[in-house]
């Protein structure tokens, strides 16, 4: 028969008591006691949670006494032959522990712990459970009895960053340490999920400015007007009633009659501004917002799209005077050139001045460039 008498079953209940009430040796002991600082009561606490995970509580007094004075060191001896201790009372291991306590509690500074709880505060971004914490252990040690959870209530509300809350709580006239302690920490949850919602809506809001921006440009994508030279929208042109002085045609002004496109085509540049005086010869403008003819490119200056015609073969960058008048003037103030431009035939340009800004075009490329302003007939 493969089954168990009662005789076994009590003998290996037996077996198994007896071992757990064995003392585990191998369980590491709390470290040494620090005779200078003397911080008997954490010790202490450490030690008890020994006592008790090693089973040392299940052995004789004597045992107990004799492996506490062993761990606490060689000053312990000393010190348990001073305590005026009988000879059996040396032996019983809760009369020797509140001994040593009295003994260490009378070196205790109690001004100072109090001292060391009333000046805590929340520390700038510490978060609040570990500021009640730190009150709970400092409380320890401030022999407050009965009054321990109502100090430490009022600490909490005293010394927490929340300012608006530490008004509100201080108002109301019964609180329990656990309310208290579940209304500052529901507050600091609840905070930081707004800054959360915030940060997340303040990146749409960005993305939206930027749309909004990008629209704006797309608005000020203006080009001047094929009949009249002018700057304006879906308004009727002034020049469609007026014959052109030039080629007699009914629609434009003259001073946007192709007749003389050629003219911007050519474009000569005399440097006055250095002393060789030498002269060179512009197949066409560069960068010209004067021309008739479709742009080649869209330039931003100052936030304004323009439309542009691009030669790399010409070297200076001119708009035209009722462009820059329109878009421009406000932000870049013209300054004085004594640069000079023929158009065919020799003929002279009057130019209006000159301004420095940055060009900016696709792939985010932006060049700083001198623009030159045209006055136009």
């Amino acid at each position: 028969d493969k089954r168990k008498t009662w005789c076994q079953v009590w003998g290996e209940n037996e077996d198994s008591a007896s071992k757990s009430t064995e003392f585990h040796a191998s369980l590491i002991a709390p470290e040494k006691f620090d005779w200078r600082n003397q911080n008997w009561e954490k010790w202490l606490q450490r030690w008890e949670r020994y006592r008790v995970a090693s089973n040392l509580a299940r052995m004789t007094s004597t045992y107990q006494v004799n492996m506490l004075i062993y761990v606490l060191g060689g000053e312990a001896d000393e010190l348990l032959d001073r305590l005026g201790l009988l000879e059996e009372e040396k032996e019983d291991y809760e009369t020797v522990v509140r001994k040593l306590t009295e003994h260490f509690n009378g070196k205790f500074n109690l001004v100072f712990e109090r001292s060391k709880f009333f000046a805590r505060n929340q520390y700038a971004h510490e978060p609040v459970e570990e500021f009640i914490n730190n009150l709970h252990s400092l409380a320890k040690n401030c022999r407050f009895d009965g009054l321990k959870d109502e100090l430490i209530i009022r600490k909490i509300i005293q010394g927490i960053q929340n300012v608006q809350l530490s008004e509100s709580l201080q108002v109301k006239r019964y609180l329990t340490l656990k309310e208290v302690e579940v209304r500052v920490k529901q507050s600091e949850m609840v905070r930081k999920q707004q800054e959360e919602i915030r940060g997340q809506i303040e990146g749409k809001n960005l993305d939206v400015a930027n749309k909004e921006v990008q629209q704006g440009h797309t608005a000020a994508r203006w080009s001047s007007c094929e009949r009249c030279g002018g700057f304006h929208k879906n308004s009727p042109c002034a020049a469609l009633r007026y014959k052109c002085n030039k080629c007699q045609k009914i629609g434009h002004f003259a001073k946007v009659c192709r007749m003389n496109q050629n003219q911007v085509r050519e474009i000569a540049a005399d440097d006055n501004e250095s002393n060789s005086g030498s002269e060179y010869h512009l197949q066409s403008i560069k960068v010209s917002a004067i021309s008739r003819e479709k742009p080649d490119i869209e330039v931003t200056i100052g936030g304004n799209v323009v439309g542009f015609i691009i030669d790399t073969g010409a070297d200076v960058s001119i708009i035209s005077g009722p462009l820059y008048n329109s878009l421009f003037s406000k932000r870049f103030p013209l300054s004085k050139t004594d640069l000079k431009l023929y158009g065919a035939g020799r003929h002279p340009l009057q130019l209006l001045g000159k301004f420095k800004t940055t060009l900016s075009i696709k792939k985010g490329r932006k060049i700083e460039d001198t623009i030159y302003v045209m006055k136009e007939d």
